[in-house]
């Protein structure tokens, strides 16, 4: 965050030439606003790289044409886009309603090919605060690991596809945000869908925190061993991991450098459907 004050001169020197909408790995959406050089297109990202700023979006409602709104909270300035894009001339603009685009970008156009224009663009940055509920949602299921003797607790761990998966949703930075929150004390329930499938819900009334995750694999046979050797209040723990490749293997991923440190978990609520 710089200390100077952003002004009418600084917006003035920018010229919109229009928006890309691109889709990412794992259900997540870019928007590139492209500017008429590389020059330009480097200095506005750096200004809402380093300025305070909500992004609205407006719908025209006769015409149905985008409107971005980059309002600038400490200058109380607003740069406005008019894309010229509707759903029906530019489908991917409905990807702004329900928080549908993840990241953002500057760019410029570079050319046309047979698949249509080409661009080149910067840096890509987070669209908004980190979002818990859309990092744990991406995960594909879930291994409940029973706690062999009483000086190790039992464990919950959430899978993804690999370890590109887990940085890829900021499901790392999500889990790093939780154990920073020390005063929580978060809770599991586990619902029962069927002998393949299991939704879960992570709450925590101290922190305003509820998680719900559904259609996670999961396997039954572990899952009972769970519950066996395991109390209802009894606290355990969640790790972030990949599918296990072989018979009782647990691959499990540290999401931080240095010293480890795990979420505790304490307690559970079973559900049958």
């Amino acid at each position: 965050m710089t200390n100077s004050i952003l002004t009418e001169e600084d917006l003035s020197v920018f010229e919109y030439k229009g928006i890309s909408i691109q889709k990412l790995p794992y259900e997540q959406y870019l928007l590139i606003v492209m500017f008429q050089d590389r020059e330009k297109s480097t200095q506005f990202l750096n200004i809402i790289n380093n300025y305070h700023y909500n992004l609205t979006v407006i719908i025209d409602g006769k015409t149905g044409v985008y409107k971005l709104l980059f309002n600038f909270i400490d200058s109380d300035l607003t740069f406005v886009v008019d894309t010229g894009k509707t759903e029906k001339n530019y489908p991917p603009v409905e990807k702004f309603n329900n928080n549908g685009i993840h990241y953002i970008s500057t760019g410029i156009w570079t050319g046309h090919s047979e698949q249509g224009r080409t661009f080149e663009h910067n840096d890509i940055i987070r669209l908004g605060s980190l979002n818990f509920r859309t990092s744990f949602q991406q995960a594909i299921g879930i291994q409940f690991v029973a706690k062999e003797d009483e000086n190790k607790p039992s464990a919950v761990v959430l899978t993804y596809l690999d370890h590109g998966h887990i940085i890829s949703t900021e499901a790392d930075q999500a889990y790093n945000k939780l154990l920073e929150l020390k005063q929580s004390r978060p809770l599991l329930e586990i619902s029962i869908k069927d002998s393949e499938f299991v939704d879960i819900r992570i709450w925590d009334i101290l922190i305003d925190l509820d998680i719900k995750l559904t259609g996670l694999k999961y396997s039954k046979e572990e899952l009972d061993i769970f519950l066996s050797v395991t109390d209802v209040e009894e606290p355990f723990v969640l790790f972030l991991g990949f599918p296990k490749s072989t018979t009782n293997q647990i691959n499990i991923t540290s999401t931080k450098s240095g010293d480890s440190e795990f979420l505790m978990i304490y307690g559970y609520k079973l559900h049958k459907m």
